[in-house]
């Protein structure tokens, strides 16, 4: 696959496929019923740092973005890294390479420390 075709499938790609999952949306808001609840906070109570994940999407795509951030966190900060890296792509493959998210790996252990302290204090308040 040449450069040029490689670069337009990448660029347009990624939003046919946001289109397509919101055009199946009750599809998959239907079919998310149907995941067993989480085993983790069925056995202990406390939730796991995936509790959420599922009605934190059903949110999204109902369009409630603030219902979604309260669900769990991931989920919105994941879609706004993906929308960030991909805006990265598109313009560092059309007019000039461009950072958008940091590089250094403080960045990322301070994010990661941020998200366990999270999924810590979600259990107790």
């Amino acid at each position: 696959m040449n450069k040029k075709l490689r670069r337009i499938l990448l660029t347009f790609l990624p939003p046919i496929a946001v289109i397509a999952v919101f055009l199946l949306r009750a599809i998959f808001l239907r079919l998310s019923y149907l995941l067993p609840p989480c085993p983790f906070f069925e056995k202990t109570g406390l939730m796991c740092p995936g509790c959420g994940n599922t009605r934190a999407v059903q949110a999204l795509l109902t369009f409630h973005p603030i219902s979604a951030l309260k669900y769990n966190i991931s989920i919105p900060i994941l879609l706004v890294f993906a929308v960030l890296l991909y805006s990265q792509y598109v313009i560092s493959a059309w007019i000039k390479p461009v950072r958008l998210i940091p590089k250094s790996c403080k960045f990322y252990i301070t994010l990661g420390l941020i998200f366990t302290a999270y999924c810590i204090i979600r259990n107790f308040v």
